[in-house]
């Protein structure tokens, strides 16, 4: 096998079980499901299911500091400038995406 061969699409190496939450849903109610899930991240769809921000533990920690309501809806607090990746695309150009733009977490877009 050469090194030709060795190229990996993002499909080949993305998380598929993920959690979805929607827009208007309470940081705790998320937060517990992160908890329950052992997740760092959810995904924060509007009503019609598109993609709209994501929320992660680092949230959860600038939020706590500032004394926010956890009762809050997610949305208010969710990074909504996404950077995301559609799964044909290589694994290289996901990593180069997330160290140019110093993240964590990359969607992973298929339509």
């Amino acid at each position: 096998m050469s090194i030709s061969e060795i190229i990996y699409k993002v499909r080949d190496i993305m998380l598929k079980d993920f959690i979805k939450v929607r827009e208007d849903e309470s940081i705790r109610n998320a937060l517990n499901r992160m908890i329950e899930s052992y997740r760092d991240e959810v995904l924060i769809e509007d009503k019609n299911g598109k993609l709209k921000a994501i929320f992660t533990m680092n949230d959860v920690a600038k939020i706590k500091k500032k004394g926010v309501s956890f009762d809050a809806p997610i949305i208010e607090f969710g990074n909504t400038n996404l950077y995301t990746i559609r799964s044909n695309d290589s694994a290289r150009l996901a990593r180069d995406i997330m160290i140019d733009n110093r993240i964590g977490r990359l969607p992973v877009l298929e339509n």
